[in-house]
């Protein structure tokens, strides 16, 4: 196997040679090698996905040198996902700028990323890991924050800006929704959720809740009922409710989708910037600490 002669690993195996033994079996000298085809011909003869006395596990290997044809065949032939510890993969943007982008959502294998000051829809290709950029046709700074999908559509949240930008995942189009006056004003919504086919913002500024109807694409607002500025950062949704994450706020806003109306929860926290971003496990919320609450 060192020698990485595939005739010869065929010989051994057809004449019956042992693919466990040693402190360094020889899948794990192929998987170390990144030699594929005598990867798979010692998998498809039996050879035992254990790493060998001491080794990080082989799935973990292909990964770290970012074979993809390795990693495929040792999933193949049967390692466990779980075998790989989570990574942090980074590769070049090179646009210029500061504060770009506010939020992520995925759909399918693309990730769209809402304009804050950037010109473009940032777009992320997770499946040949490369970055494009899609035109939104709008200028200005704080212009969107968040965004979230609806069926082969995503919606981001304006800030500052007076129209709702929608994104066309199969067209790579995107283009905007006049709301007139209802989005007149600054630092309106921070953070956007749906519900079967609404989408409701959270308000920052505003003083009420931006719903956007993806069906009909009619935008209007519902009141919240909560005064002053920064109030809400950040929405999730549980099952027919939506929860708005408070940063200024002294109470938890909750939406109801069922009734398009709201209530409030006692957050058990007084002070500024307490929490920025919200995201739901089964029935539980956690939010995202901004400063010194727990």
């Amino acid at each position: 196997v060192q020698a990485e002669d595939d005739a010869l690993v065929r010989m051994l195996l057809d004449a019956g040679a042992p693919m466990g033994a040693g402190r360094t079996p020889p899948l794990r000298v192929a998987v170390q090698a990144q030699h594929v085809a005598l990867a798979r011909q010692l998998l498809e003869a039996g050879a035992p996905l254990d790493s060998g006395e001491g080794g990080k596990p082989l799935l973990q290997v292909a990964f770290d040198a970012n074979n993809k044809a390795l990693v495929q065949l040792l999933l193949e032939g049967g390692a466990s996902r779980t075998d790989v510890l989570p990574a942090v993969l980074a590769f070049p943007c090179q646009i210029p700028g500061r504060f770009k982008w506010s939020g992520i959502a995925a759909l399918g294998n693309k990730l769209y990323c809402a304009p804050y000051h950037a010109s473009d829809i940032l777009v992320i290709d997770a499946a040949e890991e490369r970055i494009l950029t899609m035109p939104c046709g709008l200028d200005g700074q704080l212009k969107y924050a968040g965004i979230a999908a609806v069926g082969d559509r995503l919606f981001c949240a304006p800030y500052n800006a007076r129209e709702v930008l929608v994104i066309d995942a199969e067209s790579d189009t995107a283009r905007t929704l006049p709301a007139g006056p209802v989005l007149d004003g600054t630092c309106k919504y921070y953070g956007i959720a749906a519900v079967g086919s609404k989408l409701y913002c959270a308000p920052f500024d505003a003083d009420n809740v931006l719903v956007i109807d993806a069906d009909t694409e009619e935008v209007y607002t519902i009141p919240c009922e909560v005064e002053g500025s920064g109030k809400y950062y950040g929405i999730a949704a549980v099952g027919s409710k939506l929860y708005c994450a408070p940063c200024n706020a002294s109470a938890v806003l909750v939406i109801d989708s069922e009734t398009d109306r709201t209530h409030t929860i006692p957050c058990g926290a007084e002070g500024h910037s307490k929490w920025n971003g919200i995201a739901a496990v089964d029935t539980k919320l956690f939010w995202a600490r901004h400063a010194t609450v727990s």
